[in-house]
Formats: C-alpha cells, sequence, structure tokens
C-alpha cells in the first residue's frame, strides 16, 4: 500500500507539472484573445473569458499542489480532490463555450475568422497573422480538451490519495519479547529459559 501511495503522489506531481505548464499557455493565448477583442470593443468575450478565468486559477492551485503533494495528508488531500472536482467541471465548461471552434477548418472557427476581421478593419493584417490566428485558435482547443482529461486523472487519483493513501494495515499486536518479522511472530532468543 505504501508502495502504491508513493507512486500515486508521483505520478500526481507529475500530472500537476503538466497542468500547471498547459494553464500558462492557455493563460497567454486566451490573454491575447481577450486583448484582441478588447481592442475591438466586443463586450460579448465569454468564449474567451470563462477558459482565462480557469486557467488562471488552475495555475495558483497547481502550484500550491506541486510544493506541498509530498506532505498532504488526510483531509488536505481530500481538498484537493474537491479543487481538481472543481477545475474540471470549470474545464467542461470551457470547452462547451468554445465547442464552435474545434473545426480543424480555420474558415469554420468563428474566433478565428472574427480575429482576422479585426486585423484586416485595423489595417494589420497579414498572411502570417492569419495562420497565427488559426494556430492559436486551434491550440487554445487542444490544450482545453488535454487540461480536461488531466485534471479528471487528477481528480481520481487524489481521491485514491485521501481514501487510501494513509491507512496502515492492521495486525495482530505484538506483545513484549517478541520479535515480528515478514509478518509473523518470532520469539525472542536472547530471554533465559528456565
Amino acid at each position: 500500500m505504501a508502495v502504491a501511495s508513493g507512486l500515486s503522489r508521483i505520478t500526481t506531481w507529475v500530472i500537476r507539472f503538466l497542468q500547471w505548464t498547459f494553464a500558462v499557455i492557455l493563460t497567454g493565448v486566451f490573454g491575447w484573445f481577450h486583448h484582441e477583442l478588447n481592442k475591438a470593443r466586443l463586450t460579448r468575450q465569454y468564449e474567451v473569458d470563462v477558459p482565462l478565468s480557469f486557467s488562471v486559477i488552475a495555475i495558483v492551485f497547481t502550484t500550491f499542489s506541486i510544493i506541498t503533494i509530498f506532505f498532504m495528508r488526510g483531509r488536505m488531500q481530500m481538498v484537493n480532490a474537491l479543487l481538481d472536482l472543481i477545475l474540471f467541471a470549470g474545464y467542461v465548461a470551457s470547452c462547451g463555450v468554445y465547442r464552435h471552434n474545434f473545426n480543424v477548418r480555420c474558415a469554420r472557427n468563428p474566433l478565428s475568422v472574427y480575429l482576422i476581421n479585426v486585423r484586416q478593419s485595423s489595417g494589420r493584417f497579414s498572411t502570417s497573422g492569419q495562420f497565427r490566428n488559426c494556430n492559436l485558435v486551434r491550440l487554445g482547443a487542444a490544450l482545453l480538451i488535454i487540461q480536461t482529461i488531466l485534471f479528471f486523472i487528477s481528480m481520481l487519483l487524489s481521491f485514491y490519495l485521501a481514501r487510501y493513501g494513509e491507512r496502515v494495515p492492521a495486525g495482530e499486536p505484538t506483545t513484549v519479547g517478541e520479535k515480528r518479522r515478514f509478518g509473523r511472530r518470532q520469539p525472542d532468543h536472547t530471554a533465559s529459559a528456565v
């Protein structure tokens, strides 16, 4: 059980590091989208703001979790699991509001088309800008899906660690004068026989 718990903690740490990395990238991508849409004075930006908000929250949470994962026990591990559940639900919601941009073709991604139109109207359009817009929209879609999967996995691992990570297997009490070796009682041979 201790080996499984240690392996689960290491696996969770690796997943947390990936979550942190992808959350930083998503914050940059959706922050740029937000900046561009603000320039165009677009008021409805929920398809950009929802993923941006959850990515910022994910950075804070995963930073804390990466630092403390090997020191958390019992109830604190359950708090981690519940925060994983909230972030998993947040990324599912982010995928829901961003769903129209999951298409492979750039012409069918509304955000990509809108960003190209904004850049054309401001005189900042170039062919490379068109590809950058499309690739960033696709990157955002791919990383949202990856984050959703990673937070689902880390949620399951956190619940496992909270429930089973701290249990010590029950055994028979050892009486004074006996040594316990490999699960069997062995008498202490140092005592003098009468």
